[in-house]
């Protein structure tokens, strides 16, 4: 049995303790953690890498609801195929990296300025205050993408933290799954005027089977 799904177990049971009339803080175990996906730039998706890996953006906003300081225990995505894998770019000061304020993905040209990404920001340990909200992007890579998830596939998946309370916030994350050969093709082709990167199509993933 996973962490995510003991605590969420532990959370459900003190809630029935509590409707039924025992004395349980039901603060003590929701999170004060907020997770919210930013939308309008276009910039969370995924996409192949040259090594036939996947990576990740994540363009997120987190803040701290509660009256008190949380710690960072744990970050998790979950996607729904299995094998799923899923690891945070390094700081580009812990690599040895050439440019030590540009994180990059393995083979990959695409680069963001370091004061853009929250990979060091937000870590295991990390004290999140109060009101003070944090907003950048998660950037990692994980194992290869499934053969049929198409270009343009509308995904869901989902993302969460864990703090020192130990229920995990949870924010369900739409993406947008980009395929190497379509990249390529795009880089030679001049994009039409407010024309789309691809038609998109609500999201209709089913994610209840992720944290069973």
């Amino acid at each position: 049995m996973t962490l995510v799904k003991k605590q969420k177990e532990t959370a459900n049971h003190l809630h029935w303790l509590a409707d039924h009339g025992c004395p349980v803080d039901i603060h003590e175990i929701e999170s004060s953690i907020r997770i919210e996906q930013k939308t309008g730039d276009d910039l969370t998706r995924i996409f192949e890498l040259p090594d036939s890996r996947t990576g990740y953006i994540l363009d997120l906003r987190i803040i701290n609801e509660g009256p008190g300081s949380r710690s960072i225990r744990e970050l998790s995505l979950k996607m729904p195929w299995p094998d799923f894998t899923f690891q945070l770019l390094q700081a580009p000061r812990e690599t040895g990296a050439q440019y030590r304020n540009l994180y990059c993905f393995p083979g990959e040209s695409l680069e963001f300025s370091r004061d853009l990404v929250l990979n060091h920001v937000l870590r295991t340990d990390t004290i999140l205050q109060p009101n003070h909200p944090k907003s950048g992007l998660f950037l990692a890579v994980g194992n290869r993408m499934p053969a049929d998830i198409r270009h343009g596939t509308p995904l869901a998946g989902l993302f969460s933290i864990i703090t020192d309370v130990g229920t995990p916030s949870i924010c369900e994350i739409e993406f947008w799954a980009e395929r190497m050969a379509m990249i390529q093709t795009r880089t030679k082709k001049r994009r039409r005027a407010n024309e789309g990167l691809f038609e998109r199509a609500p999201v209709t993933d089913d994610l209840s089977a992720l944290y069973k």
